[in-house]
């Protein structure tokens, strides 16, 4: 009798840890039904370093998520994406087998390389836990794509640098069509858009789930997968990569001996990876939405879509001012009001906000829309100015600015002018912040080093988060006293800016200063 109980119980145990196994497998769709298992996972098969636990994780998590990620067998051999030759496909091994620690059992998709691999772990995460609705990504080309829109039959068109939108395919919501999303994604995005477009780390403490990038063609990303901690609360992680060509996803090893592959989350100053080197905080970014800024950027843009949708137009001005007024360096806020404005029939305002979103964001994708609205207007305030006398005299600041602004665009020929006529502008309007600017970047420009500060150091003051600003004036200072404590403190102010762009050339600025040491 007592050993029928006991087959009872080892029976259920059996059954319940298939159960287990079998859930988890849903949510590694990509795996054959009924073939995951826990043992196999990185939770089960990396081991922490001596005296090291696992840190807790919330149920369902991103972070729970990656760390129950299946595996290969250890000491499995690293495969790139299989090519065609000669009608054949061919499968090939990575030429250094040395980097990887233990590689994750997942197929490799077409382009599948460094950040490709890790927008593609979102997406699948997003998709097994049932949150499609948050599945969501960018081009570089700062388009974004959802799934949403995509199983609706929303399909993109990309010529150049321009990408359309069309209802061209069928409603589909199946496991196949999610994949050919995917894939769509992962062929017009990668380091460039993650960088830019996915929020930066304010944090000294990065997450699992979080990931270095650093951006350009080529640019690198890895992915934190785990994280351990001892009693002393000194921190490890586990990082994963694919690379390029595109190859699988694999946990790398670390260089340091001692540690591998487990990683320093405290590095100091830089991280080095077996294939990539260095990465540094700046190249920390989150998928985790409670970064603070953005919240509070999410916030602005939802009341004031409330305002919009009721048609308070004055409300909804106020909700951008007071925006504008923490987060300077957001283009499309400045765009937004300027619309806002020419419907209250504040032209001279509206004007000033287009040209401040211009120069905020000088690579922002969606420039050329808001360039062509701009010059639009310009130009045909500018007419008014030219052949209407009484317009010009009731509106002499907006004229003098514009005849400066067209002089600074018609060639260094003309600087001199340009700066005569924006200091008759301060004359008539002394706290004109883009006269300053501009009178700062034409002084700059003709070498007048000692002006341009003074004229830049006005807007840097009164805009705290005006990234170009801080980023030009760290240039000024850089010209005057070569490599000074004023170059770097601003060009540190710009690395924090909320522009991509900014960030990244305070960055160069930055590791070029400190080469030169």
């Amino acid at each position: 009798m007592k050993s029928k109980s006991l087959y009872i119980i080892f029976f259920i145990f059996i059954q319940l840890l298939a159960r287990i196994n079998n859930a988890a497998a849903n949510n590694y769709p990509w795996l054959q039904p009924g073939t995951y298992n826990k043992q196999q996972s990185i939770d089960s098969k990396i081991t922490p370093p001596e005296d090291y636990k696992r840190i807790p994780v919330e149920k369902g998590s991103f972070a729970e998520w990656l760390r129950d990620l299946p595996l290969l067998p250890l000491n499995s051999e690293l495969y790139e994406f299989p090519t065609k030759e000669s009608g054949k496909t061919i499968k090939r091994k990575k030429e250094n087998q040395n980097f990887h620690y233990a590689i994750i059992n997942m197929d490799v998709m077409k382009y599948q390389q460094c950040a490709d691999a890790i927008i593609r772990l979102r997406a699948e995460y997003s998709w097994s836990v049932n949150k499609s609705e948050e599945i969501c990504f960018k081009y570089t080309s700062g388009d974004e794509l959802c799934w949403r829109e995509w199983k609706e039959g929303w399909r993109t068109e990309v010529k150049g640098s321009k990408v359309t939108k069309n209802k061209s395919g069928e409603k589909n919501n199946s496991r196949e069509e999610f994949t050919n999303y995917v894939q769509d994604i992962i062929n017009y995005a990668g380091t460039i858009s993650l960088s830019r477009y996915v929020p930066r780390i304010n944090s000294e403490q990065p997450q699992i789930g979080d990931f270095f990038v650093e951006s350009g063609s080529p640019g690198h990303a890895v992915l934190i997968l785990d994280m351990v901690k001892n009693d002393e609360g000194k921190k490890l992680m586990l990082l994963g990569q694919s690379y390029t060509p595109a190859r699988q996803f694999h946990i790398l090893k670390n260089p340091d001996n001692n540690l591998s592959p487990w990683y320093k989350v405290n590095f100091g100053d830089s991280i080095k990876t077996p294939e990539w080197s260095p990465f540094t905080k700046k190249h920390l970014r989150t998928f985790n939405s409670k970064n603070p800024h953005f919240l509070a950027l999410k916030a602005y843009a939802l009341l004031a879509k409330q305002y919009a949708d009721t048609e308070e137009i004055q409300k909804e001005v106020e909700v951008y001012r007071s925006a504008l007024n923490p987060f300077f360096d957001v283009s499309a806020f400045h765009f937004n009001l300027s619309q806002l404005l020419i419907k209250k029939g504040q032209i001279k305002n509206a004007i000033y906000e287009l040209m401040w979103a211009t120069n905020v964001d000088p690579e922002n994708p969606n420039l050329r829309e808001i360039s062509f609205k701009m010059f639009e207007i310009i130009d045909e305030n500018w007419n008014r100015c030219t052949n209407d006398n009484a317009y010009n005299q009731e509106n002499k600041e907006l004229c003098l600015f514009l005849d400066a602004y067209g002089l600074m665009r018609s060639g260094p020929g003309n600087f001199e002018s340009a700066i005569g006529k924006y200091k008759k502008c301060l004359e008539i309007n002394s706290n004109q912040l883009l006269c300053k600017l501009y009178l700062g970047e034409l002084y700059y420009k003709v070498g007048f080093y000692k002006e341009a500060v003074s004229y830049l150091s006005d807007v840097s003051s009164e805009l705290n988060y005006f990234g170009r600003g801080h980023l030009e004036l760290g240039d000024a200072y850089y010209k005057l006293y070569g490599a000074s404590g004023r170059a770097r403190h601003y060009w540190s102010r710009a690395s924090e800016s909320l522009v991509p762009w900014v960030m990244e050339q305070a960055d160069r600025r930055l590791k070029a200063l400190a080469r030169s040491k």
